[in-house]
């Protein structure tokens, strides 16, 4: 089971567009020829990104030091900044944006971990705050494999795990998650691992996806009537990616 406590986290993305948009309209002029004219939001030339480092394995999850730590937007292949968290597995990155949002995902290498991407549920266009980037243990990885029981497991393929939150950052329990492509889907059980089972999120909101094809992969979920979704997520062989899915 992955626990993910408020305090270690925390996800609070400060990138609220879409808000920005609606809420800083300029002057609307009057009569037959009426048009709205709405103020682009300015990104600025440098946005800061901290948050913990987390090592995420089987029935735990804790604070971790001295994991490298880089930001890559899409498709590039050197990194905006690169860090190691500290003693306190707190890490800080200060992102040069060329007055653009920063549509990308977080890089975390420790050792013999598993790498593991972290795709925001938004492009970054201004300060993040408590940004917990996740350490995949091989333990975890091969675990969440292993509850794929019945199929036949092909290392050409990937793995992810995605977490559903609500609008205030909360888990969110009785989902069911799908991705596009398809993969294999498993949650956490009563035991607190991986469990070929389960059908729905436990109280952490957390799935797991294997064998999924390499490539964009577009997860999500629903409960009742509610609906979450990420962002394309690049999926690769042999490592870990993470997303959080949100209404």
């Amino acid at each position: 089971m992955i626990i993910f406590t408020p305090g270690l986290h925390n996800l609070r993305l400060l990138v609220m567009s879409i808000l920005a948009a609606a809420c800083g309209s300029g002057p609307v002029a009057e009569g037959p020829d009426a048009s709205t004219v709405v103020d682009t939001p300015t990104i600025a030339a440098t946005l800061r990104v901290t948050g913990k480092t987390v090592m995420a394995s089987v029935g735990r999850s804790q604070e971790f030091t001295r994991v490298e730590v880089s930001v890559f937007r899409n498709g590039a292949q050197v990194p905006l900044a690169t860090t190691f968290s500290g003693s306190d597995a707190s890490y800080a990155v200060t992102l040069t944006t060329n007055g653009t949002a920063i549509d990308g995902y977080v890089l975390a290498r420790y050792r013999d971990f598993v790498d593991t991407y972290f795709y925001p549920p938004a492009p970054m266009d201004s300060d993040v705050a408590d940004l917990a980037v996740v350490i995949v243990t091989p333990a975890l990885f091969h675990v969440a494999e292993e509850a794929a029981v019945g199929v036949t497991l092909e290392p050409v393929r990937g793995w992810s795990l995605v977490r559903v939150v609500d609008a205030a950052n909360r888990p969110v329990p009785g989902a069911v998650v799908s991705s596009t492509p398809p993969g294999i889907v498993r949650y956490n059980g009563s035991d607190a691992r991986p469990s070929k089972t389960a059908t729905v999120t436990n109280d952490d909101g957390v799935a797991y996806a294997v064998n999924l094809p390499v490539g964009d992969v577009v997860f999500t979920a629903t409960r009742a009537l509610q609906s979450f979704t990420s962002p394309p997520v690049l999926v690769r062989a042999g490592v870990a990616t993470a997303t959080m899915l949100v209404p």
